[in-house]
């Protein structure tokens, strides 16, 4: 499927029975172009690592006229300027750099040049296949909400449910794309990933190991390859290459480290070294394990949160551990089974790897974090996930 679609185009919602088709009409092209997408649940044919998977504009088949009526509705808020329903999105826990604002060239002199901002959301969502998803509510709220938070590239896990496709539907968002889908007996990855960005290239990676539970799901990674606008004027984008993944959840870390080493592999093939590499998503690991190590060492990435927390020397305990699967503050984990022997964690990460350049790396730096719907819902009463989600504001530098 052809990638280098431009970005100038005009998105029209159209209206037919049981369906949803968004049109694009390009400046530099007079092509309608209506591209379909396959059922979340897999009815569509497997696409192997080395196939690339993108959607521009799209055809979403939604499973009832509910469903359809609320993504109008949305869609027609906003393709209309009318406004979003009055919702309270929440503060959540902000940590922003204590220098964020400085100017660059007061550091590096003349040569300096703005660097790139991409703003990321990775969000465990629990939207549970079939009868196992019970509050099917939370979902809309979530689609209502993330938009409102401002994520460039938003990266979704288990968006196992059917439903969760009326997430990808906002016009805010143009560009999505998901994987590996479902077959021979299995559910999908759950992995969703939005865009506000072009997105040049996708692929993804099934894993091979699994334990347990996820055993019935097609777990993997993702990668989308967006097209970040320059930090100045007149300077040519920056390609940044967005990975997303789910860890197995069950089991020691032996499952995990398997996962991860076919992670690192993908990684190496479709990210050369000069491409800036941002990875996200629900890793079911703790800072210091085996796991960790493995990303810090081996595939040699930074942990965004740490970094941004170190350089700031936070002294707060909320911020010190940023945890985003919280038995003490979240609604969804409190009084149940696991909290009596269970301990808060943080288990979601933001991992970022620089540019190499000829002359040394240019750096991909957190200078904010936020702990996403981390605020009880008043909707829903109560919080939307089983996890908190983690907002990270970036900046890429660029190779000279």
């Amino acid at each position: 499927m052809d990638a280098s679609i431009e970005a100038s185009c005009f998105s029209c919602l159209f209206l037919f029975p049981g369906k949803i088709f968004r049109v694009q009409l390009c400046k530099h092209s007079a092509e309608k172009r209506i591209m379909s997408m396959p059922d979340f649940q897999g009815k569509g044919s497997t696409i192997p690592v080395s196939q690339n998977k993108l959607l521009r504009s799209s055809e979403l088949s939604l499973p009832s006229f509910r469903m359809l009526s609320w993504s109008l509705l949305l869609g027609g808020w906003i393709a209309l300027g009318v406004g979003t329903p009055s919702i309270t999105v929440g503060p959540g826990l902000a940590y922003a750099d204590s220098d964020a604002d400085a100017d660059v060239s007061a550091v590096e002199g003349d040569s300096a040049r703005l660097p790139a901002r991409l703003n990321v959301l990775t969000y465990n969502i629990a939207a549970l296949p079939g009868g196992l998803l019970q509050d099917v509510e939370r979902l809309a709220r979530i689609g209502v909400k993330f938009p409102l938070m401002g994520p460039d590239v938003v990266g979704f896990q288990e968006t196992f449910h059917r439903k969760t496709s009326s997430l990808a539907i906002d016009p805010r968002y143009p560009f999505f794309s998901w994987g590996p889908d479902g077959g021979s007996g299995r559910v999908n990855s759950g992995l969703l990933a939005l865009s506000r960005y072009r997105m040049l290239r996708t692929a993804e990676l099934e894993y091979s190991s699994c334990f347990g539970m996820d055993c019935f799901s097609r777990k993997g990674a993702l990668l989308t390859s967006v097209e970040v606008p320059a930090g100045e004027p007149g300077r040519p984008a920056q390609q940044v290459d967005v990975y997303h993944t789910h860890l197995n959840s069950a089991g020691d870390e032996t499952v995990r480290l398997k996962q991860l080493r076919q992670l690192h592999r993908m990684i190496r093939a479709h990210s050369p070294p000069e491409v800036p590499v941002v990875l996200m998503g629900d890793f079911n690991f703790v800072p210091g394990s085996w796991e960790y190590r493995f990303v810090q060492e081996q595939m040699e990435m930074r942990d965004a949160y740490a970094d941004l927390r170190d350089r700031n020397q936070w002294s707060d305990p909320e911020l010190w551990n940023g945890f985003t699967f919280d038995y003490r503050r979240n609604s969804r984990l409190m009084d149940t089974f696991r909290a009596r022997y269970r301990d808060s964690a943080r288990i979601d990460f933001v991992w970022l790897r620089g540019a190499r350049c000829a002359n040394g790396v240019a750096p991909i730096e957190a200078r904010s974090a936020r702990l996403a719907f981390a605020d009880r819902d008043p909707v829903v009463d109560g919080h939307l996930s089983d996890h908190f989600g983690l907002q990270m504001d970036l900046e890429v530098h660029t190779c000279e």
